[in-house]
């Protein structure tokens, strides 16, 4: 089993100590010699007596909270990162406690060889899951080439997410700094970017259409890397981001909180290579079956629950399998229909449900969020007009409201109902 240094967090936290780690706008900058200091005193605190115990770290990402993730590989703590709010039943987890909620020094010390670090599954289609790592693992998905040296990463996702907790092991082991924007809007979010000279962003589709669509952004600054992902990324989205960052090296990735990362696309197109499926010098084995991404771990194929369409020699994708609706007989996968519906001009935003319906179970919904200056009544009857263009009848939507806003999960993507168990 591959294994990690103990004080590797805190060993590369002290490589360029007066540099910026957490830039936290109005609350001010943190550097990374304070989280490695904080780390250090929790570590002679504690010593050894949370070795092989379960510690409840919420996905927030502060001065506190990540020193305490750094301090728990030389505690020998499994790191259990928790989300950002909500309330959280410790002794299910068998957590010590969480940090700065009531953390209990045990009596007795655990014997657990390997902790690892446990995030847990967004819970968008069900219950989230906790999923375990080991450090080794995580610390092979960071690049550390000279790209990355150094960068300011934007963080649009929550630290308890796979991504969210890749961009601050990006900054911490490649002597970079995390942006951290105040929540709410994703223009103000990508304004703060710009402020605080970021080079690299990360987030979901939802997240750039809305912060490209919802204001203007001023003409000098453009990051270098801007990576897409946690929904299926669309040809207009990519578009629009070449058009506003020319120099901006785009990229669009496969991953999950399960599986970790899959594959990565580069080339300013949506969807996959179909040339990736069934090739033994990817990170992972990928194939499709009923329409369905498969991806082969170990001696055995997991269903990853994403639907898929091949295209000539390119693999899309069609949304999750469980979240289809059922429309006299038909199914009709949202994501496909949202897909349509985006190039739509001043569409910002659109969420595709299904309304009960008694003759046919299911009608097609669609909410949709108008971009700035666009007439409610004109935008309704453009959505209604280029559905029966451009999509089947059992696809189009009989049911358009236009709406304010969305819903978003912590990480950016559209919320969704929950599907039935």
């Amino acid at each position: 089993m591959r294994r990690v240094v103990p004080d590797m967090l805190v060993n590369a936290l002290d490589e360029y100590a007066d540099a910026p780690l957490l830039v936290l706008g109005t609350e001010g900058t943190v550097t990374r010699g304070e989280v490695r200091d904080r780390a250090l005193r929790i570590v002679a605190r504690h010593g050894v007596a949370f070795s092989g115990r379960s510690l409840g770290i919420r996905g927030r990402p502060t001065y506190d909270n990540v020193a305490w993730l750094a301090a728990s590989l030389q505690l020998g703590a499994r790191a259990v990162v928790l989300p950002a709010e909500g309330a959280v039943d410790a002794s299910t987890l068998e957590l010590a406690g969480i940090v700065g909620e009531g953390l209990t020094e045990p009596s007795t010390r655990a014997d657990v060889p390997d902790p690892g670090l446990v995030l847990f599954t967004s819970g968008t289609t069900g219950t989230p899951k906790a999923v375990r790592y080991d450090w080794a693992d995580l610390v092979a998905g960071v690049h550390r080439g000279p790209s990355v040296q150094g960068a300011r990463w934007l963080l649009t996702y929550p630290m308890s997410s796979f991504a969210g907790l890749q961009v601050l092991l990006h900054a911490i082991l490649g002597r970079g700094a995390i942006c951290v924007p105040a929540p709410g809007d994703p223009h103000r979010q990508l304004l703060a970017a710009a402020a605080a000279g970021v080079t690299h962003v990360s987030g979901t589709p939802t997240f750039f259409r809305l912060a490209l669509t919802m204001g203007r952004l001023g003409p000098g600054w453009s990051p270098r890397q801007i990576t897409l992902g946690g929904e299926p990324v669309d040809q207009r989205i990519l578009d629009m981001l070449a058009a506003r960052f020319p120099r901006a090296r785009l990229t669009h990735i496969y991953a999950s909180t399960e599986l970790g990362p899959c594959f990565s696309v580069h080339d300013g197109r949506a969807g996959f290579p179909m040339s990736f499926l069934e090739r033994e010098d990817l990170p992972v084995w990928l194939t499709v079956r009923d329409d369905e991404l498969f991806v082969r771990s170990g001696a055995a194929f997991v269903a990853t629950g994403d639907g898929v369409r091949v295209e000539g020699d390119r693999v899309f994708f069609t949304g999750r399998r469980g979240a289809r609706l059922s429309v006299d007989g038909s199914k009709v996968d949202p994501a496909y229909v949202e897909h349509v519906l985006l190039s739509v001009p001043g569409v910002a935003a659109v969420r595709v449900s299904g309304e009960p319906s008694t003759l046919v179970g299911q009608l097609v919904k669609a909410e949709v969020v108008p971009a700035p200056g666009t007439e409610a009544h004109a935008l309704r009857a453009a959505v209604i007009a280029h559905g029966r263009a451009h999509l089947d009848r059992t696809q189009r939507p009989r049911v358009v409201r236009i709406v304010d806003h969305l819903e978003q999960t912590p990480s950016g993507k559209i919320a969704r109902p929950l599907e039935p168990a």
